[in-house]
């Protein structure tokens, strides 16, 4: 090796090696032959096998990474002896793992592999052999687990299968290649539970498209293979919607629809419509995405506890769009008590998580942080979805941001944008580029929150997301008006509210409102500033969303303090103050700025309480802006944010005044 050298790296000199059984030479005198080559060195230790030994070693070649002995069993029919005795003889390594509990399992070093496998493909017939033996294995194993991949054994059968994904993987290919739709059929639903559970959704649909390609060829397919085609196509159309490629997943899922309706299939045709139902609800289109459930819940009731469940949760979605959370929280019970009953923690994790959202919603955050929190224990410790992961930490960014705890949010937010990314979730990630551009909008840092934002809104149009996108322009409109171009904020919140009135989301309506009116009053338009807050404010109350509409009430009290109408402007802080006494703001996006109306209400009308609502609003800025671990971030929160440095500076004044007069 070391004469490689002057050609090779290390590295390459390894792969080399690990490609080509020929690579490395020595025809140095004094040698022997048995040394000259790996070849030669693996050719005369096969010498020293036994038939049976050769026999099995072949057959073990097609494995990929390690095995069990039950799997060695069927496949290459060994003994146990015989096992032991490669394992003395240093072809085979026997790796004894400890967790979840100690079981054995052996591997092949790859070059003995390839040796071995050279020598068996030489036997075409035996080679078709063993790995129809090792196919069969596997799939097998695949539908037999199928029933506890969404039960109560999920965790074993999950473990199980990433102990032998890698063989998995090479059964499936088999199969595809061999076109043996048996074993397709055996394996497709589980198959379809792993990638979907591990997030390997870039993988799923390539695999799924691979082998409806190879499936294709077969000429004048039979029904039942032409049966197995449209359900891999409607698979890889699930797929594609995770991978955010509406447009492409919405062709293929109805192509899969009108073809599994003739098969009269009602489980796979249950798995289209609710696919096709998300994709109208990401888009906007709540009433078709209502028909295409209303139509799934029928067939599904029909069919199973499961189905029933996934259909429930979809609607739940609908209306937690539509702003309707009693009707979203209902569903979302029915499939918590369902997903218990079935033992299938992933579904449980997912129904905990969509209630703590419709709590989130309705001003219950105890309720909210307490079933997120569930829900990522179970998916963490128990399934390992990096995508449902990353959704529960991006809502608890969105709990912490609430709560002013602005390096808790960038933390959540942090871990949820990089899973995002590491799954190729397009969804997820532009959510959470928006939540992290709300962050540090807060936070005084617009340049990185402008960043955010951009991405964040590209991202929207290009996958479709429309009611995302209304979000983010809302959110750009109040990063605009606090860098001052209150023109170019009136632009994107007009562009929000269009979309989100086209799409008919409310609590969407009610933040671009709020936005629009902000802008408008810098720009002089009262009348029309008054309304947009007054249509934010019937919205909120209706979504009982009751620190935000303290939002719109004081801005309805800042416009009235603008025209000299001390007496409906103090109308308004009254109604603030009232709430203060019991409720907060949380949930709020500008308390501060809310705090500085009600002071400047109350010092308008020489109230004494204004300055001691100024000191208490000081101290929980100040407590707020200690919370925050970057200390450049701290120094922008006081400095950049509007509100912050006018309350700050009357904090000053008032203290000044008081100092003067002592």
């Amino acid at each position: 090796a070391a004469s490689w050298l002057r050609a090779y790296t290390c590295r390459e000199i390894a792969q080399e090696v690990q490609r080509d059984l020929d690579f490395l030479q020595a025809t140095s005198p004094g040698v022997p032959a048995r040394h000259h080559s790996v070849r030669a060195t693996f050719r005369h230790a096969w010498t020293l096998l036994t038939p049976e030994e050769q026999r099995v070693l072949q057959h073990l070649s097609v494995f990929r990474g390690d095995f069990g002995r039950e799997a060695a069993l069927h496949v290459a029919a060994v003994s146990p002896q015989t096992l032991a005795a490669l394992v003395d003889k240093s072809m085979l390594n026997r790796v004894t793992y400890e967790h979840p509990h100690p079981v054995a399992r052996y591997t092949l070093h790859n070059l003995v592999r390839r040796y071995a496998e050279e020598l068996l493909d030489a036997d075409p017939e035996d080679a078709a052999r063993a790995h129809a033996q090792h196919c069969d294995y596997y799939c097998a194993l695949l539908q037999t687990l199928e029933t506890d991949l969404t039960g109560s054994a999920q965790r074993s059968a999950l473990d199980t299968l990433s102990a032998e994904v890698e063989n998995v993987r090479a059964a499936w290919e088999w199969a595809v290649a061999q076109g043996r739709v048996a074993a397709i059929e055996q394996a497709l639903e589980s198959l379809t539970h792993l990638y979907t559970v591990r997030c390997w959704f870039q993988e799923g649909e390539s695999v799924f498209d691979r082998a409806v390609q190879q499936l294709r060829q077969i000429e004048s397919p039979p029904e039942h293979v032409q049966h197995i085609i449209h359900r891999l196509a409607a698979h890889r159309g699930t797929f594609l919607v995770h991978l955010g490629r509406y447009d492409e997943a919405a062709d293929l899922l109805q192509n899969s629809l009108s073809a599994l309706e003739m098969f009269e299939d009602a489980a796979e045709m249950v798995g289209c419509l609710n696919s096709l139902s998300f994709i109208s609800n990401r888009q906007g289109d709540y009433a078709r995405s209502k028909d295409l459930l209303n139509r799934a819940l029928t067939l599904a009731q029909a069919a199973s506890r499961r189905l029933t469940a996934d259909t429930l949760s979809r609607l739940g979605a609908v209306h937690f769009y539509l702003a309707d959370y009693a009707a979203s929280s209902d569903c979302y019970t029915q499939v918590l008590h369902i997903r218990r009953e079935l033992g299938d923690r992933f579904g449980e994790s997912l129904a905990l998580g969509n209630l703590a959202l419709t709590a989130y919603e309705r001003n219950d955050f105890v309720t909210a942080r307490a079933c997120f929190e569930q829900s990522l224990e179970i998916v963490r410790c128990e399934i390992g979805s990096r995508e449902r992961e990353g959704w529960v930490l991006n809502n608890l960014g969105m709990l912490a941001l609430d709560r002013g705890e602005y390096t808790d949010a960038q933390d959540y937010y942090g871990q949820a944008l990089a899973i995002s990314r590491e799954i190729g979730d397009l969804w997820g990630e532009s959510n959470t580029l928006g939540n992290l551009g709300l962050v540090y909008w807060s936070l005084g840092d617009f340049a990185t929150a402008g960043d955010c934002y951009a991405e964040g809104v590209k991202i929207k149009r290009e996958i479709g997301d429309r009611r995302g996108e209304s979000l983010i322009l809302a959110f750009q409109c109040l990063l605009y008006h606090d860098l001052g171009d209150d023109a170019g904020a009136l632009e994107r919140g007009q562009q929000a509210l269009a979309i989100a009135q086209e799409l008919d989301t409310a609590p969407v309506q009610a933040y671009a409102l709020t936005a629009v009116a902000h802008a408008q009053v810098v720009l002089g338009q009262l009348d029309a500033a008054t309304g947009a807050y007054r249509q934010a404010l019937a919205i909120r109350r209706e979504l009982g969303q009751h620190s935000l509409v303290m939002e719109d009430v004081a801005g309805l009290a800042r416009l009235a303090l603008l025209q000299d109408d001390l007496a409906q402007a103090q109308a308004h802080v009254d109604e603030i103050l009232a709430y203060l006494e019991g409720g907060s703001l949380d949930g709020a996006l500008e308390p501060f700025l809310v705090d500085l109306t009600c002071y400047r209400v109350l010092h308008a009308h020489q109230d004494p309480r204004a300055s001691e609502l100024l000191e208490m609003a000081y101290q929980r800025l100040q407590a707020c802006a200690d919370r925050i671990a970057n200390r450049e971030l701290r120094d922008s929160f006081l400095r950049n944010v509007p509100s912050h440095t006018q309350l700050v500076q009357a904090w000053e004044a008032m203290s000044f005044v008081a100092s003067a007069a002592s």
